[in-house]
C-alpha cells in the first residue's frame, strides 16, 4: 500500500471515531439543569451526526440515515417521530 493510501486510510478511520467519540462522551455526561435525558441524547446524536456531516467518514446523505436510524434503536425517539419529518408518497 502506498504511503498516500495508508494516510488516506488513517484519516477516514479518524474521521470516523471523532463523532463516535463524541456521541460516547456527551451520551454518558449527565444532563444539564432543566433538560431531559430524553433531550440531551438527543443533542448527542445530532452532535455527532453534525460532525460526521463535516468530517465526513461516509457521504452526508449515509450520516444522516445513521443519525435516524440511531435515533430510533436507542429509543430517544418513536420510528414515526424521528420520521415525521420526511414527505411521505400520496397514492391516488
Amino acid at each position: 500500500m502506498a504511503n498516500g493510501e495508508a494516510r488516506s486510510r488513517t484519516q477516514k478511520i479518524f474521521s470516523a471515531l471523532i463523532p463516535l467519540v463524541v456521541l460516547g462522551i456527551i451520551w454518558i455526561a449527565p444532563p444539564p439543569a432543566g433538560l431531559s435525558l430524553q433531550a440531551w441524547k438527543m443533542f448527542a446524536i445530532f452532535a455527532a451526526t453534525i460532525l460526521g456531516i463535516l468530517l465526513q467518514p461516509l457521504p452526508s446523505g449515509a450520516v444522516m440515515i445513521l443519525g435516524v436510524v440511531l435515533t430510533v434503536f436507542t429509543g430517544v425517539l418513536s420510528e414515526a417521530k424521528a420520521l415525521s419529518g420526511l414527505p411521505t408518497a400520496r397514492s391516488g
